[in-house]
């Protein structure tokens, strides 16, 4: 994709048709095992501590990497590597520190976007993630790592992978950028029909804004 708007350009395949189907098939269970998780979390007696330790922090890197790892052999059996699903035009200077600059926008119409969305919907019933959270010192390293990992293979995932791979299949880049949008939503927003519009619009939002750049650069940055 050049630094054109959706719908102009037709990106190549990123993958191999059969790759993408497994790869939304594994999208699908992880969603179906969380909204499991939802519901057990939920339907027990809250705790005011975390239930998370460093296996737990470190069961789910190794999931978002072993995700990556996938990803990548999709790629590479199409002659691609991972490090183009980050950037089709290179990282020279000039163009990271547009993107930082881009990033740091869209960041900002990204709170304010989500504030107006919770205020509208509301916060979801999020009773996981609320037992994902960190409560020890100790245990602040694994975090961080743990939220950048996860932040960079959903955007790699979803902005890099599906986008590209949506809009080769539908012969339109625009529709690349809308349909991962809407999987993203329903991916990661589960808990209930009204959440999936929170979640998906900022994916449309930083989709738009990947297919214009041709880079993943300072999204990547700002999602972990």
């Amino acid at each position: 994709m050049t630094h054109q708007s959706a719908g102009e350009a037709q990106p190549r395949a990123v993958a191999s048709t059969k790759h993408t189907a497994v790869l939304c098939l594994i999208l699908c269970a992880i969603a179906a095992a969380g909204l499991v998780s939802e519901r057990q979390a939920t339907s027990e007696v809250a705790s005011s501590a975390s239930s998370a330790d460093i296996w737990t922090y470190a069961a789910l890197i190794g999931a978002e990497l072993a995700l990556l790892a996938f990803i990548r052999i999709g790629a590479r059996d199409t002659g691609g590597r991972l490090l183009g699903l980050v950037s089709i035009r290179g990282f020279a200077a000039s163009s990271l520190l547009t993107d930082v600059i881009g990033g740091i926008c869209l960041f900002a119409l990204w709170t304010l976007a989500d504030g107006l969305l919770t205020r509208w919907i509301g916060g979801g019933d999020q009773a996981v993630i609320r037992n994902l959270v960190v409560h020890r010192a100790a245990l602040i390293p694994v975090w961080v790592a743990l939220s950048f990992v996860a932040g960079f293979t959903e955007e790699i995932t979803f902005r890099g992978y599906l986008l590209r791979q949506f809009g080769n299949l539908t012969d339109s880049a625009w529709l690349g950028v809308v349909l991962q949008a809407l999987l993203f939503g329903v991916i990661l927003g589960y808990q209930e029909p009204l959440f999936i519009v929170r979640i998906a619009v900022p994916g449309l939002g930083s989709g738009e804004a990947s297919c214009r750049t041709s880079s993943l650069t300072a999204w990547t940055l700002w999602a972990g």
